[in-house]
């Protein structure tokens, strides 16, 4: 290693280098990437920020009418059906007594989608609620598919192939 090689490596400027290199191309600053991963991040949470207001709106409703909402018109929460980023959907998939699913579908391909569900327990006389949101491993616009019921409520939301749970967003509730 030479006396100049040296120098760059201990300075740590060669990153800085690079541009000046002949037949290398420039790569964007490290400040536009990092405010790029920033804005991902803001426009992600905004979507598991809504999923979980809609399951907790679920659960709410549940209590009140004996079944889950099929629309989010119909919950008492003040979420947008769509933003710049996202399109809100609950799927319709036949058992509304005993889970919803909503769908946070990305409208960009370069961020996450999101599947948020709340399942309902029987146990004994009492009832037991789950919530969950998976989320996409990859970007992608496409949210994940619906999660698998899991056989007991202790378990947790079984998010499925290319998604995982978001256990910040696990709930469990029992009345």
């Amino acid at each position: 290693m030479n006396y100049i090689t040296k120098t760059i490596a201990i300075l740590g400027i060669a990153p800085l280098l690079i541009p000046l290199s002949p037949g290398v191309e420039s790569e964007e600053p490290p400040t536009i990437i990092a405010q790029n991963l920033s804005e991902i991040r803001v426009r992600e949470e905004e979507a598991q920020q809504y999923l979980a207001a809609i399951n907790s709106g679920q659960l709410a409703y549940y209590l009140e009418h004996s079944r889950f909402a099929t629309r989010i018109d119909d919950l008492d929460i003040d979420i947008p059906l769509g933003s710049n980023s996202y399109q809100y959907d609950i799927v319709a998939h036949g058992d509304e007594i005993r889970q919803t699913i909503v769908t946070a579908k990305a409208k960009d391909s370069g961020i996450k989608s999101y599947t948020g569900v709340v399942f309902l327990f029987s146990l004994g006389e009492s009832r037991t609620a789950i919530a969950g949101i998976c989320e996409t491993i990859k970007p992608s616009i496409y949210p994940p598919t619906i999660p698998t019921v899991p056989p007991y409520p202790s378990i947790g939301v079984l998010c499925p192939d290319e998604s995982h749970a978001l256990v910040e967003f696990d709930r469990k509730k029992t009345f």
